[in-house]
């Protein structure tokens, strides 16, 4: 079915349009169209789509789209994609490329062969209130320079790599993810700065809740990065003035906060207790401020701990009731260390 001009496609009782492999299900090429209510299927391969929407104010809403390579594919403005499910497709369940302005909301994207929700070079969407869990590779990824846009309210639980994956990204907010038993809850990657991640929980992942690499910039506050199971609650490798504030990292199996290689980062106002090795660790890492946590009860180590890590702050801090010491450092030189408990 292709729309090239302007109208209302309405599906009674969830018709289906099979694809039967030669091609898209639903093709949009005109502006101001609003599909609803059917069932597209078998779009592929090739990447062929479920619905293909290449134009602009356009409503896609109440539909299903399985079994394609893409269920649903947008390269436009101002559409809203709101109510679908985009199931056990070959690739991925919704798709952006080159689209800005866009609405993607209350929609599933579960089981598919890729990302459940996919973002390139796409700037200034509002994704919320969506689920993608069970997807092959990530829950939602924002891939090659996409910008500004707003995550919240998402769950995106259970996949085989990030929950949420940030792939040289920037100036885009990240607010009341659920993120849990992935790989990665929320993974900041190659070079992407300037973000805000802010009120996420990201537990029980199978190795770090929140993981930032190669990221400079970037605002990480009032988040729950607890009980992970196999590394950390919050990871930084070269990644430099980052800013880590009021949150919780608690019960991890090896650090609560780690900083390899990361310079001139804020660690502050944040709880880092019970974990498996030390509640905050630095390595290789200077020039950083740490100040004012709770770094208490952890297991087997030390409440903080520094290794050939040098000129930084560590002030005001709680480090009581660790197996080892309150404050460690080794190898480490030129540390200004003052009102601790």
């Amino acid at each position: 079915v292709v729309l090239n001009k302007s109208i209302t496609l309405t599906g009674v009782e969830m018709p289906t349009i099979d694809a039967q492999g030669s091609g898209d299900a639903i093709n949009i090429t005109a502006d101001n169209c609003t599909v609803r209510g059917f069932s597209c299927v078998n779009a592929h391969p090739s990447r062929y789509v479920g619905i293909r929407v290449e134009s602009d104010n356009n409503v896609i809403e109440d539909n299903t789209c399985k079994n394609n390579d893409v269920g649903i594919f947008l390269s436009g403005s101002l559409n809203e994609i709101r109510n679908n499910v985009a199931n056990n497709n070959h690739y991925y369940g919704i798709r952006l490329q080159a689209s800005d302005d866009n609405i993607i909301t209350n929609n599933t994207a579960k089981d598919n062969g890729n990302s459940g929700i996919y973002l390139t070079d796409s700037n200034n969407n509002e994704i919320a209130n969506n689920t993608a869990n069970s997807n092959d590779h990530d829950g939602i990824r924002l891939y090659s320079h996409s910008g500004n846009n707003t995550l919240t309210n998402n769950i995106a639980n259970s996949n085989r790599e990030a929950g949420i994956l940030c792939w040289t990204s920037s100036d885009n907010i990240f607010t009341y993810n659920n993120v849990n038993l992935n790989v990665y809850g929320i993974w900041l990657h190659n070079y992407s700065t300037e973000n805000i991640l802010a009120n996420n929980t990201a537990k029980n992942n199978r190795k770090t809740g929140i993981y930032l690499k190669n990221s400079n910039n970037n605002r990480i506050t009032d988040n729950d990065a607890s009980n992970n199971d196999n590394y950390h609650g919050i990871s930084l490798y070269l990644s430099n003035n980052n800013e880590i504030r009021n949150n919780i990292a608690n019960d991890n199996h090896y650090q609560g906060v780690r900083l390899e290689a990361s310079n001139e980062n804020l660690i502050t106002n944040s709880t880092a207790k019970n974990n498996g090795n030390n509640g905050i660790y630095l390595e290789n890492s200077n020039n950083n401020k740490i100040t004012d946590n709770d770094a208490s009860n952890n297991d087997n180590y030390h409440g903080i701990s520094l290794n050939t890590s040098n000129n930084n702050e560590i002030d005001n801090n709680t480090a009581n009731s660790n197996s080892r010491c309150g404050i460690y450092l080794s190898r480490s030189s030129n540390n200004n260390i003052y009102l601790n408990n």
